[in-house]
């Protein structure tokens, strides 16, 4: 007998087809008779583990959270769906309504419906403002008077129509000391006080928009729009400031918008500079990748139908991998995909997580380089990523990652190619997990080039380096195996945006770099001990490294938000660079928040973070800079403008050395006299740094932001300016 339940998730409908009867057991892990206060997500993912009749974790199940009480009053899943990892056990994450009750959510797995488990959350009173002052202007510094405001000092902040604002000191529960921000919008501003997803009730105050001198502390930033700059804010001309013009948003890459900083008249100076080529640069990998990615996206609503369709039967019984058993597969012969060979391979690992079969034509490998290379993708690399992320789908109940090695992969690309343009040195290609388009083989599979000592197939390839290449390989290709399963296989929703996409990706290559930071700390593992990475670490996170050093060479040129197809290597070091500083801000948690839902793109960065984009995209602008300044203890600088244990300057000053590079940290400062004004263009998701310096005399600085032609920007290109106080 099917039972059919309609889920409302938090962004969609999603409707799943369950029998009652199957062999699931399941128990709550975590996260119940949680208390929080109303309208917040819950500090604690809810979780419960599925197992089989034998009590054994079933990995790659789906289960459904289901809000079954307070649903009336806003309680939600963000997300409805979940797969278990190795351990089975599956999270989701509650935000509570508005109500001050009990919320009731049932978790089952499908195909298992009748063996539920029940989960509670107590809403508890969010923070409540009762008074603010009935007029304010920029600099002043005023007292919010309410309930539960000691939130606020928490980590919490107090929104200003849009415009964040710390709190100065809480002095009790009942009341809150806050200094007005300067360019405020509107001149009836709402006041809130936040904390993450808890919002208090907003109180109107009467805002005095003149221009007001801002004199910021050493150290202390501001971000403001292009629409109010020019008329709101005045800055102590006797100090210095980074300046930097931003558009925080997401757009056409091959589009470029002409602006100027500065002052509104007068001649402008020009900025020019064009981008560096990357030698290290794969360009075919990136470039197949991008037929990847679009056929990933044309596929996904036949991904999402037959998940679906798979959601009303009993999963099927893991076969047994019998040792040296053999099985034939059809791989992607071209870098278009209109040709496929089919292939015969033979078992020659098989481990927990990930199974090798080599193809009969060609091993690369000898049988112990196999097993060693098993046990590193089986006990560590795939352990990195599912961590990280979460789980993989498992459609054809293997349980496993199949990984092919052969020299199909190599013959993509003909030996008079190779060595000029690049080759392909893995992939994971998604119509695997639609069975019903050609080709497909049915199940999660990472397709592997491999060594060709002799050139038979094309480029010649050592063993050595292609088992240096292709742990970084696979673990990149794994999150993107992990984020499709999660995001549309799961969730039954769009596949990420790829340039979000791509970033987690290599995010994920760093992860693998520090695994082996951990193994070996400073000075071991090292063969110079001048190098800041071991060994075993530099092959994951060199060529990030190198795409970072090479956008900051050109910012104004490659977008971290808008690529041109799969993303060039300096647009993927933007991105890179902006998910490790948000890595840094708010916790690894964020990793497997960004993949483990149908939100994408800037939705789902400002979902999971928390924050505006824009407030996030200014403040990492800032961050780039101000990481590690040269001669100040990085301890001077607020957290907010940190990279981590290591200081971005000295990473890339390494890589410069390394590479010949003839500038150390190679971000370009332009020079803002007061009075004058800078040009350019840039695409969307790009900036341009600038330094205003003291002068002689003092006086005040003003700047505007517009188009070239003097022009306002319109509402969809983010234009913003962050300001950051230089020490003196």
């Amino acid at each position: 007998m099917l039972a059919v339940a309609a889920l409302l998730a938090a962004c969609h409908n999603e409707r799943v087809v369950v029998p009652e009867a199957a062999s699931f057991a399941l128990a709550i892990a975590g996260g119940d008779l949680q208390r929080a206060p109303a309208g917040s997500v819950l500090p604690q993912a809810l979780s419960v583990r599925v197992s089989d009749v034998n009590g054994v974790p079933v990995k790659s199940a789906t289960v459904v959270f289901r809000v079954t009480r307070g649903g009336a009053t806003g309680s939600h899943m963000l997300d409805s769906l979940a797969l278990t990892g190795e351990d089975g056990i599956a999270t989701a994450r509650l935000q509570l309504g508005s109500a001050l009750d009990t919320t009731v959510v049932t978790a089952f797995p499908t195909p298992a419906a009748s063996r539920s488990v029940t989960i509670r959350a107590v809403a508890t009173a969010a923070p409540t403002l009762v008074a603010i002052p009935p007029s304010v202007a920029t600099g002043d510094t005023i007292t919010l008077r309410g309930t539960g405001l000691g939130i606020a000092g928490l980590g919490g902040w107090i929104d200003f129509a849009g415009t964040r604002a710390n709190a100065l000191v809480v002095a009790a529960d009942t009341l809150l000391r806050v200094v007005v921000p300067p360019c405020l919008s509107g001149v009836d501003v709402a006041v809130r006080v936040v904390m993450g997803t808890v919002t208090s009730n907003a109180l109107t105050t009467r805002y005095a928009s003149q221009p007001k001198l801002v004199a910021p502390a050493p150290y202390e930033a501001l971000t403001v729009t292009s629409a109010v700059l020019g008329s709101c804010l005045l800055l102590p001309g006797n100090a210095t400031y980074l300046v930097v013009a931003e558009f925080a948003s997401v757009g056409r890459a091959d589009s470029s918008i002409a602006w100027r900083l500065g002052a509104t008249a007068g001649a402008a100076t020009v900025l020019a500079g064009g981008m560096a080529a990357p030698a290290h640069d794969n360009a075919v990998q990136r470039r197949f990748e991008g037929f990847l990615r679009a056929t990933e996206h044309a596929i996904a609503p036949g991904v999402r139908q037959a998940a679906a369709q798979r959601a009303s039967l009993a999963p099927a019984a893991a076969g047994v991998l019998a040792p040296d058993s053999v099985r034939t597969f059809h791989v992607v012969a071209n870098l278009t995909g209109s040709q496929f060979k089919d292939v015969t391979a033979r078992l020659r690992y098989a481990g927990s997580h990930v199974v090798f079969y080599v193809d009969s034509a060609g091993a690369g490998f000898t049988d112990a380089q196999y097993a060693e290379l098993g046990r590193l993708f089986d006990n560590d690399l795939y352990e990195i990523d599912a961590s990280a992320f979460g789980a993989e789908s498992d459609i054809d109940g293997n349980g496993r990652v199949v990984a092919l090695f052969t020299p199909v992969v190599n013959a993509m690309v003909p030996a008079s190619e190779c060595n000029a343009q690049g080759f392909v040195t893995g992939f994971f290609y998604g119509p695997d997990l639609l069975p019903s388009f050609p080709h497909s083989n049915a199940g999660e599979i990472f397709y592997s080039f491999i060594p060709d000592t002799n050139a038979t197939y094309s480029c010649k390839h050592t063993p050595a380096y292609v088992k240096s290449v292709l742990p970084a390989t696979f673990i990149h290709e794994l999150q993107h195996l992990i984020s499709y399963s999660q995001h549309v296989v799961t969730r039954g929703g769009q596949e990420e945006e790829t340039w979000l996409n791509e970033g987690l990706s290599h995010v994920a290559e760093e992860l693998g770099a520090q695994y082996y930071m951990r193994r070996f700390p400073y000075p071991t593992g090292r063969s110079n001990l001048e190098q800041i990475y071991p060994d075993s670490a530099g092959p994951f996170i060199t060529n990030d490294l190198l795409n970072a050093y090479l956008y900051l060479s050109t910012p104004r040129a490659a977008s971290g938000t808008s690529y041109k197809a799969e993303g060039s290597a300096m647009e993927r070091g933007a991105t890179w660079l902006f998910l490790r500083w948000l890595r840094q801000q708010k916790g690894d948690g964020v990793l497997a928040r960004l993949v483990q839902t149908s939100l994408t793109g800037l939705a789902n960065v400002e979902t999971q973070s928390g924050e505006r984009f824009g407030s996030l995209f200014g403040d990492w602008s800032i961050a780039l800079y101000a990481d590690s300044l040269v001669g100040v203890p990085r301890s001077a600088v607020p957290p907010r403008f940190h990279y981590g244990d290591i200081a971005l300057r000295r990473e890339l000053d390494r890589i410069a050395l390394i590479d010949g590079f003839t500038v150390p940290f190679p971000l370009p400062l332009y020079n803002l006299q007061p009075g004058g004004s800078l040009s350019a263009a840039m695409p969307p998701g790009t900036f341009s740094h600038a330094l205003s310096r003291a002068r002689v005399g003092g006086g005040l600085l003003s700047m505007q932001f517009s188009r070239g032609d003097l022009t306002p920007f319109g509402g969809k290109e983010g234009a913003q300016v962050s300001i950051f106080r230089l020490p003196p």
